[in-house]
């Protein structure tokens, strides 16, 4: 693991602020630490398979990153929103955007149908419990024969109850966690997005043969309209450096997931999230 030592900036730099203490760390494992020397900041490290990830998402300053709805508050705890062509320039020296084969394997590592489980914060999401909606959604969808069946309906029934039974026999097992738990040590927010904001067109007002553009003091203040940031608490969106688009949503929660896409074609002036990571033994 490389750490960047920065003498005597750690104590006194007044740009570094703590992550909220209401997303805990997960205590049984050893983070490792990085400073970023273009500011100072320090992050907590760990490692996973062969490769070192940040364990927060990047608070770099660029020219094209914000923090949601504008509040410095927000960068403090889930890091900034970058565009996709300045993700690659947010992370330290030395670190770099994760590739899809990067973020592949980070996913194996957390087991297939665990990733929103067991790469999350034990803390902060929107839904908590995420197998237990997922059982009460796919009970509304059983229903009780009301009457017996007749003898060549039973018979096409136990058929494709049987040929059921020996496809997911055969498929490999996917218990789903009950909670989110960070087992890894990955600690991802629901951090949400910045969305394209649309700029304000004054609409005209007509009468009498006359028409006039008229734009409120409000509009002048805020030229857009529609949403500009979105499903923070929810949703986690992430960069990837190479072409992906990858998402993991419950059934039953469509209100929650995670998404890791990269910045080829329409995305690029949407603002995700930055993870970095660095291989071992660099």
């Amino acid at each position: 693991m490389k750490t960047l030592l920065l003498l005597g900036i750690i104590a006194t730099s007044p740009i570094w602020a703590a992550p909220s203490s209401r997303y805990p760390w997960n205590v049984r494992l050893d983070y490792g630490l990085l400073v970023d020397g273009r500011d100072g900041r320090h992050y907590k490290t760990i490692e996973i398979d062969s490769l070192e990830w940040l364990a927060e998402n990047v608070k770099f300053v660029t020219d094209s990153s914000w923090c949601y709805e504008h509040d410095t508050t927000n960068c403090n705890i889930y890091g900034r929103l970058y565009r996709g062509s300045e993700a690659a320039n947010a992370c330290p020296k030395g670190w770099h955007l994760p590739t899809a084969d990067e973020w592949r394997s980070l996913l194996r590592s957390a087991g297939e149908g665990h990733a929103l489980t067991r790469l999350t914060a034990s803390k902060g999401w929107a839904t908590p419990n995420i197998a237990e909606e997922a059982t009460t959604a796919l009970s509304k969808w059983i229903k009780p024969i009301s009457s017996r069946p007749t003898k060549s309906v039973a018979a096409r029934l136990a058929k494709a109850q049987a040929e059921a039974a020996a496809a997911a026999a055969a498929r490999p097992k996917i218990v789903p966690d009950s909670h989110p738990d960070d087992r890894l040590g990955f600690r991802l927010l629901p951090a949400g997005m910045r969305i394209v904001p649309k700029p304000f067109h004054a609409q005209p007002t007509c009468g009498y043969g006359e028409c006039a553009y008229v734009e409120s003091e409000a509009t002048k203040r805020n030229p857009i309209v529609g949403l500009e940031f979105g499903r923070q608490g929810s949703f986690a969106y992430l960069w990837s450096a190479t072409d992906m688009d990858t998402s993991f949503v419950p059934e039953a929660a469509q209100d929650v997931g995670i998404n890791i896409l990269s910045s080829l074609g329409t995305m690029d002036p949407f603002g995700f999230s930055v993870r970095c990571v660095e291989k071992i033994g660099r």
